[in-house]
């Protein structure tokens, strides 16, 4: 085994349809406004993560991976 990958898994699938139960500006609880931002994240947590949402406009796809194992032209 390599200790340097994980043991359980090393890419994650991500679908995110839940939008169209609280619409764009999120949900309100009483007081309390729940809604969802855009993260930039500067390192991968997983060899290969594919996040899948869905907007009014289409669906949108967001690839993170490792720079250390695969290339951003043939990714």
């Amino acid at each position: 085994r390599d200790m340097s990958r994980s043991p359980l898994f090393q890419v994650m699938f991500v679908l995110q349809n839940i939008s169209d139960m609280y619409g764009e500006s999120g949900v309100s609880i009483e007081d309390v406004t729940i809604s969802g931002y855009d993260l930039e994240r500067v390192t991968s947590q997983f060899d290969l993560t594919l996040n899948v949402s869905e907007n009014d406009l289409g669906i949108i796809l967001n690839i993170a991976y490792c720079t250390a194992l695969f290339d951003k032209t043939t990714i």
